[in-house]
Formats: structure tokens, C-alpha cells, sequence
């Protein structure tokens, strides 16, 4: 099973399903956070020791922490946040948090929890939480967003590797509804290179690169070639039973009839 099938089953998932893995994912940032933060706070010899000492106040800080998450709203769309709004959100949840904290511990005077102890978790909660949430973001997009996004796109090959053929790509590439399989170019020397780090093949190669991975579209890119030729290329073409949209002719251009990138569906 690939990574992607799990991620898009893992994203299909209800919401509250997927909130409650993220807050058991958070609950374990914040205990490394805390044991992080006594690792620095205190030397190895005594760090045993001290958070037994202290454990009252660990727990109790690491619900406090969470219960800041939970009324944040932090999980309400969860990883729908991004960029500043989630900075801030996260912030304000572990400040909260710790706040909350130090002024529980300032009226009961019972956890003792040193202030450094406190502020440390607080921000190493924030970095933990930050990439984590980042991470994930990242991992979903490279797995499942961008291939959903790519499978939308129109496959197709550009009949023509020349500067009409180069100039339509860039116009494909800045429209971004199309993704460029390859260039096709009756040209043997042309043949066999690449063009944009895509493929230039002969008829023969579309047919099989049509054959292994259908093509919703070929693209004429050939506005100077003479009307015979073109039309014994769209004969070709047609074998394939794939759409054909074609750029206007030279004499259309001419005349100015037609826009040089506009593309003419051939039926």
C-alpha cells in the first residue's frame, strides 16, 4: 500500500476522528516538552529525581496546556490554519496555557514547579507543536493534494517542437490547467531530444505513449506548414481517437482573424 493511498484514507476521515488523533499527537509534544525542559533546567546526576519531585505539577501544567488547546479552537478545522493565523493561534493557546498555570500555582502554592520549568515547556510546546503541524501540512500536500490536483489537469502532446510549438507550452505552463506529456516533431534531427525537460518524439512514439498513458488532447503547434501537410498530420492524428485542437494558420494570422496562442478544437 502506498504512502498516498493511507494519507488520502487518513484525510477522508471525520473531522472529529482526525482532531482526536491530532490531541493525542499534541499530548505527546507537550510531555516531551516538559522532559526536555527539566533535561536542560536540571544536571543528569538529580533529573530522576526531580521530576519525581515535581511530577504533581508536570501533569498538571500538561492539562492545563491542553485544556488551552482544546478552548482555543485550535481543533476546530483541524490543519486549516496556516501561515500567520497559526502562529498566533498557537501562541496564544501555550501562553494561555502557561499562564494559566502560574497563576494556579501562584494561589494553591502547592506544584512549586520552577518558573523556568514553566516558560521552557511553554517554548519548546510552541516549536513541537509548530513543525509538527507544518509537517503534516507538507506531507499532505506532496501525497494527496498535489496528485488530486494533477489527475485534474488535461493530459496532452504538442504536435510541434518548434517557436510556435515552445510558445505554446509557455502559455500552457502559465495557464496551468494542462500538463505537457511531450513534443511531437516530424523532424528526425529533433527526434530523440528534449525540449522544457520534456521528450521530443516521432508519430510512432505518441502512438505509444498514447497507448501506455491516454492523451486527452494533441496540441498543432505548425502555423507555417503548407495545408496538405497539415492535413495528412491530422489524418494521423486522428487514428489515435484523441481530441485535436490546433493553432490558426499562418494565413489567419495574417489576416488577423485569429490570436496566435488561441486554439481551435478540429472536429
Amino acid at each position: 500500500v502506498s504512502p498516498g493511498l493511507i494519507l488520502k484514507y487518513l484525510a477522508d476521515l471525520p473531522r472529529s476522528v482526525k482532531a482526536a488523533f491530532l490531541i493525542c499527537v499534541d499530548a505527546v509534544i507537550l510531555g516531551f516538552s516538559m522532559l526536555l525542559a527539566f533535561a536542560v533546567r536540571f544536571d543528569p546526576a538529580s533529573l530522576e529525581n526531580q521530576f519525581w519531585i515535581l511530577s504533581k505539577g508536570v501533569w498538571v501544567l500538561i492539562a492545563v496546556q491542553m485544556l488551552a488547546l482544546l478552548i482555543s479552537g485550535l481543533y476546530r478545522s483541524v490543519l486549516r490554519h496556516a501561515g500567520s493565523e497559526l502562529l498566533v493561534l498557537l501562541l496564544r493557546s501555550v501562553l494561555l496555557g502557561a499562564g494559566l498555570f502560574a497563576l494556579l500555582d501562584l494561589m494553591l502554592e502547592e506544584y512549586q514547579l520552577p518558573r523556568s520549568i514553566i516558560v521552557m515547556s511553554a517554548a519548546f510546546a510552541f516549536l513541537g507543536l509548530l513543525s509538527t503541524r507544518l509537517m503534516i501540512r507538507w506531507v499532505v500536500r506532496i501525497h494527496v493534494v498535489e496528485p488530486q490536483q494533477r489527475e485534474k489537469l488535461k493530459r496532452v502532446a504538442i504536435y510541434g517542437a518548434g517557436s510556435a510549438g515552445l510558445q505554446l507550452y509557455e502559455s500552457l505552463r502559465q495557464e496551468g490547467t494542462y500538463q505537457l506529456a511531450a513534443f511531437v516533431d516530424d523532424n528526425q534531427k529533433l527526434q530523440g531530444g528534449r525540449l522544457r525537460e520534456k521528450s521530443i518524439l516521432s508519430f510512432n512514439g505518441l502512438q505509444k505513449l498514447h497507448a501506455n498513458n491516454p492523451l486527452d488532447w494533441v496540441l498543432l503547434a505548425l502555423p507555417g506548414v503548407k495545408h496538405e501537410q497539415r492535413k495528412k498530420i491530422l489524418q494521423q492524428i486522428r487514428l489515435l481517437k484523441v481530441g485535436v485542437r490546433v493553432l490558426p494558420t499562418a494565413d489567419q494570422l495574417m489576416r488577423g482573424t485569429a490570436d496566435a496562442s488561441q486554439l481551435q478544437e478540429v472536429d
